[in-house]
């Protein structure tokens, strides 16, 4: 059978868009390089913003047609697929970004330090998207200041603005459907807190606020969109609270405790089968990986990886689990 039997996405899309499928068999056949995916968004960045909003849904359209159609005709493994999905979100963020800073500087002028961080989490930080993977960010700015004028605003509002803004463009559903659903509510202070906070501010946080479950969530974090420079450092100074140099007995007794919370709410939604969140499903392997990387990682700077396969492989590399316990993982 064609993939497009397989695919009611792919099947309309190819209806409309392809319907000889000549792009399909031609372009849409072969996966694209990350430098071909960042230059087909940035194409997009000098449009106005419903032009911009638009292109960049048919982009994404086309870009999932060919992701779907390639796995579904076995020309792309599924480490192909998790590739161009995680390279196509990075890419639409930073043309977003940059499409957006453009209008903002236009009317408060630019910020006296434009440095801006998106940071991924989960999956993105991972590198693990799948199709119909959420994107998670949270956006940290260099430090405190004001934009040049004539309409002046300080860099707290100016950068949220910006997060605003730039989130709107990717996951506001129109009738050209969307780019992607942005969740920024693994931020500092999480749906309570700003969009976008200063370094120091977001160093504080973690210091003195900062629970058991943000050492997991930060595990998979990594600069995707902005200035990449300033996240990595930010990230740096983010380790000693993910990864204790000596090894935490208290660490055991928060990570039972968050074991149980998670168990007691998949048992509450009815979900002990589904196989997500289930007994031996996915998130209960992820979590057998990641409290092992906070055990650990401190200690021994191989473990500290955001991909889960990553993880897992080092995992047996330092033979902290055994070559078939990985393989059953």
């Amino acid at each position: 059978m064609h993939p497009t039997e397989y695919s009611q996405f792919l099947k309309r899309w190819t209806e409309k868009f392809d319907p000889e499928q000549i792009w399909l068999k031609e372009a849409g056949s072969t996966a694209p390089t990350e430098s071909a995916i960042r230059q087909d968004w940035q194409k997009n960045v000098p449009l106005s913003t419903p032009e911009f909003d638009h292109q960049a849904r048919i982009l994404r359209n086309q870009t999932q047609a060919g992701l779907i159609y390639r796995l579904l005709s076995g020309l792309d493994t599924f480490e192909d697929t998790v590739r161009v999905t995680t390279q196509m979100a990075e890419s639409a963020l930073d043309a977003s970004l940059a499409h957006h800073r453009v209008i903002l500087d236009s009317a408060f002028g630019a910020p006296s330090n434009p440095a801006l961080t998106i940071l991924g989490m989960g999956k993105l930080g991972g590198r693990e998207l799948n199709l119909s993977s959420d994107i998670d960010i949270f956006c940290v700015f260099a430090e405190d200041g004001e934009t040049s004028g004539p309409r002046v605003r300080d860099h707290g509002d100016y950068f949220t603005r910006l997060t605003q803004q730039l989130a709107k463009s990717l996951d506001a559903l129109t009738v050209d459907g969307f780019v992607a659903r942005v969740d920024q509510r693994l931020r500092p202070w999480g749906s309570a807190g700003q969009l976008a906070i200063p370094v120091v501010a977001c160093e504080d946080y973690y210091e003195v606020h900062g629970r058991e479950w943000e050492r997991f969530a930060l595990l998979k974090a990594r600069p995707v969109a902005g200035d990449r420079d300033l996240g990595t450092n930010l990230l740096y100074s983010l380790k000693p609270f993910m990864y204790r140099k000596y090894l935490d007995f208290g660490v055991f007794e928060s990570i039972r405790d968050l074991k149980s919370k998670i168990e007691t709410e998949v048992r509450r939604n009815g979900r002990d089968q589904n196989v997500k969140v289930g007994r031996g499903g996915i998130r209960e392997i992820e979590f057998i990986v990641q409290s092992m990387q906070l055990l650990r990682g401190g200690q021994i700077p191989t473990l500290q990886v955001t991909g889960f396969l990553e993880a897992l492989s080092a995992l047996v590399d330092e033979s902290i689990l055994t070559a078939d316990d990985g393989r059953q993982l």
